[in-house]
């Protein structure tokens, strides 16, 4: 259901529509066909008339023939006459007792058999027509006219088959092409099925090349055909009226439309011979004006146009079967038109129209969206010209904040330089005289020498403040020159035994011979010593200390390994940071600085600095530098 709400008047008025419009089909064309025939109850015609009669008025004589005897009303006429049977059984044709023709069931199934009269019904003034066949019903009709009106009649049958065929065809390729290219329309499948089996079941009826040899096959097939292209169609015609039921969509599909089409053509075969019969022949058709109805009833007069057309179509099925069963008259167009689903094609047209509408919508839609899009897109670009502009002017005031700053910075540090320079004349003069002070005392001596230590730790302190801040501001100048780095770490190794000595540590090392780099030697003993100076510090007495150099590629590696007290996880960043040192006594004569200058002057030779620690176990500082191959490359 399309969830739209429809007023009960507006149901009704369909309601009304839709029979009407079948009483008004069925009505229209039984008058037609009676006025358009001359029905041959009476014994006389003129054979000078350029008319089509249908011979209808059989009777079996003594012979067990189908009789109908016939006067002229102006014998001598020069015309040439045909009789067309339509959907005959084997049989022979006598007239005026004379043997004219042979139909046996070995020739093969032709719906329409044309025999030629010549002009032999023209010369007696009573004319016996007379056939012989086992079965003669509803079904079968004879025609007597004209040979040029018969030939022309069944050519405009044939010409509008072709047409036909000509059409569905390429209906087909519209329906499959759309599925190709759009399959998440869902009735498009259906659609297709749907021309595909009117395709299927008009090449099978064409006259030109019959494809059916056995008339009991062929009404089979027209059994089976009927069910299938009606229920085909109500699919088709419930979806594209949005009116499919979820809940039976799967009973609809082609495969259990084949398979109920099946059996129902097997059904009508056994019950035809029956009093029923004719009855249960119509059930297909009744079937197809009530879903008719139903969709005219919940699509409401505003949307009719499609259930009209399905209407108009399922009345002509319904008229066609009509007239066959129940004797109602028929004429030779009729019998023509019969053969070609003209009904179907209209119901056709109106789905194709249907479906371009719906793909119509499809491309409004798709443009209002395009438009929508236009504009969500300018108002971006105007969003975008704004974000430009408020970047830019983000962008100068980071760039003048930021050299803001950095002036600032500077002159912190300049400031911080001459702070620290003017303290270390005063901090060295207080230090010369605390060396001459005299101690007359044993609480002067302590006194003096705690002033020592204090005073030596901020002549430390402001040294390392000093340099670092020089460091920092690339203001101290280091020396490109070639270092032996195994020579300057023993060096440092042997001026570091006599303090190692005195807590009972030992220290080794192993050092690959003539590893150079290029660098200011200075700098890099100062940088080394503060490691193992550290390490002597943060080490037990008994402990070791192992110092590791080598080459690695295009590096040279320097390990100072310690088993002291260890380094936590979360302090192992922080101990490159100012200020930092683990040790807050009061007797510590740490100023926190050594580390942050060491990794300074490592960074400022290319280098980097690595640590590795256990707590409880001890540390391992990992320092490498470029070695000087690579540097001269």
């Amino acid at each position: 259901m399309n969830g739209k709400k429809i007023p009960i008047a507006d149901r009704i008025m369909a309601a009304l529509l839709c029979l009407g419009m079948l009483g008004a089909v069925i009505g229209l064309v039984v008058v037609s066909s009676q006025n358009m025939g001359r029905r041959t109850y009476y014994d006389t015609f003129d054979a000078y008339a350029d008319e089509i009669y249908e011979l209808n008025g059989l009777k079996v004589n003594s012979a067990g023939r189908y009789q109908i005897q016939m006067f002229l009303e102006k014998p001598g006429s020069e015309q040439e006459w045909m009789l067309a049977f339509i959907e005959a059984h084997p049989f022979v044709l006598y007239v005026n007792r004379q043997e004219v023709y042979r139909y046996e069931a070995s020739d093969g199934y032709r719906r329409v058999i044309n025999v030629e009269l010549g002009d032999r019904i023209n010369t007696s003034p009573a004319v016996s027509i007379e056939i012989e066949t086992d079965q003669w019903d509803t079904r079968n009709y004879l025609y007597l006219g004209p040979k040029d009106r018969m030939e022309a009649a069944f050519l405009a049958n044939m010409s509008l088959q072709l047409i036909e065929i000509g059409f569905l065809i390429a209906v087909m390729i519209y329906a499959f092409s759309l599925f190709r290219r759009k399959s998440s329309e869902k009735y498009l499948w259906p659609f297709a099925i749907y021309v595909t089996i009117l395709l299927v079941w008009s090449a099978i009826q064409i006259e030109a090349y019959p494809l059916v040899f056995n008339i009991a096959f062929f009404d089979y097939l027209r059994s089976f055909f009927n069910l299938l292209t009606i229920l085909e169609s109500i699919h088709v015609g419930m979806i594209l009226s949005h009116h499919e039921m979820p809940r039976y969509s799967g009973l609809m599909a082609w495969y259990n439309c084949l398979i109920v089409s099946l059996i129902y053509a097997r059904l009508d075969q056994m019950i035809a011979p029956t009093p029923i019969g004719p009855y249960f022949s119509l059930l297909p058709f009744f079937v197809g004006m009530t879903a008719a109805l139903y969709m005219c009833i919940n699509t409401g007069v505003s949307g009719a146009f499609l259930p009209l057309t399905f209407t108009f179509s399922q009345a002509m099925r319904l008229l066609s079967v009509m007239i066959d069963r129940m004797e109602l008259g028929n004429h030779i167009v009729f019998q023509c038109l019969r053969t070609v689903p003209t009904f179907d094609i209209l119901f056709l047209v109106a789905c194709v129209l249907e479906i371009n509408l719906r793909f119509a919508g499809k491309f409004q839609e798709s443009d209002e969206l395009v438009v929508k899009l236009n504009h969500a897109n300018d108002r971006l670009e105007e969003i975008n010209a704004q974000l430009e502009e408020v970047n830019t002017q983000l962008d100068i005031k980071v760039e003048e904040r930021t050299a803001q700053l950095k002036k600032e910075e500077q002159q912190r540090r300049q400031l911080m330089l001459n702070v620290f320079h003017d303290l270390r004349s005063p901090i060295f003069i207080l230090k010369g005289y605390t060396e001459m002070m005299p101690a007359e005392s044993e609480e002067a001596k302590e006194n003096l020498a705690v002033m020592k230590d204090k005073l030596q730790f901020l002549y430390n302190l402001t040294e390392d403040l000093f340099l670092l801040s020089k460091l920092e501001d690339n203001k101290i100048l280091f020396c490109d020159d070639a270092v032996d780095l195994g020579d300057l770490l023993y060096g440092i190794v042997e001026s570091e035994k006599i303090e190692a000595a005195a807590k009972q540590i030992q220290i080794t090392s192993q050092l690959e011979d003539e590893r150079f780099l290029i660098g200011d030697s200075f700098r890099l003993e100062q940088a080394f010593q503060n490691i193992i100076s550290n390490a002597i510090k943060y080490t037990p007495a008994g402990g070791r200390i192992e110092i590791r150099m080598h080459r690695e590629g295009d590096e040279l590696i320097t390990e100072v390994e310690d088993n002291g007290i260890g380094i936590p996880e979360e302090d192992r960043e922080k101990i490159f940071q100012l200020y930092y040192y683990r040790d807050r006594t009061s007797k510590s004569t740490s100023t926190g600085l050594g580390l942050a200058i060491t990794q300074e002057i490592v960074k400022h030779h290319n280098g980097r600095i690595e640590v590795e620690s256990t707590v409880g176990e001890g540390s391992t500082f990992i320092i490498h530098l470029p070695a000087m191959e690579d540097l001269l490359e």
